[in-house]
């Protein structure tokens, strides 16, 4: 049986992240030395949004996926994982966040029209705090980086030009 990513990386935290025991430590693909490009851009994009009736504010951020959700490869899949386990290990490390995948493919109908928007396809991270926002940013962009490892591999199965999806798309 094929393992999730939460299975692979969950035990292995960085040192950095240890103390909030949030961050998987990937292999070769992370530097492990702080943030990526990739999160310092979202964290540097994401937004404050005040709650209505008290003075707490929410963090919201969209990661893009760099991956034609039209592929065979089933991406949305893979970045749920197996019964949703993928997004399950991540909450359960950051409980004070909400995730969702929208966009084409994602299969999300939005609207009274209950249509599947044309945007690309994002993740969509909202939390109570900066540092929770931050926290599970950290986490996706683990997961993202192993998911576009195996879509390279598949790539490179089937014979066609692996793109290069290391380039933070801000």
């Amino acid at each position: 049986p094929r393992r999730t990513w939460a299975e692979d990386f969950s035990p292995a935290l960085s040192t950095a992240s240890t103390e909030a025991g949030l961050m998987p430590q990937t292999p070769a693909s992370y530097s492990g030395g702080g943030r990526s490009r990739r999160v310092e851009a979202v964290l540097g994009r994401s937004t404050g949004q005040a709650a209505q009736g008290n003075r707490t504010s929410k963090r919201s951020c969209r990661i893009p996926v760099m991956i034609d959700p039209e592929d065979d490869f089933k991406v949305v899949k893979r970045l749920i994982g197996q019964r949703g386990a993928n997004m399950k290990a991540i909450v359960a490390k950051v409980p004070d966040v909400k995730i969702r995948i929208r966009g084409r493919g994602s299969g999300f109908l939005e609207g009274l029209a209950k249509k599947e928007t044309a945007e690309p396809l994002v993740i969509c991270v909202t939390a109570g705090t900066p540092e929770t926002c931050e926290s599970a940013v950290m986490l996706l962009d683990g997961l993202l980086r192993v998911v576009y490892s195996e879509y390279g591999r598949e790539c490179r199965r089937r014979g066609v030009a692996v793109p290069n999806l290391d380039i933070c798309p801000y």
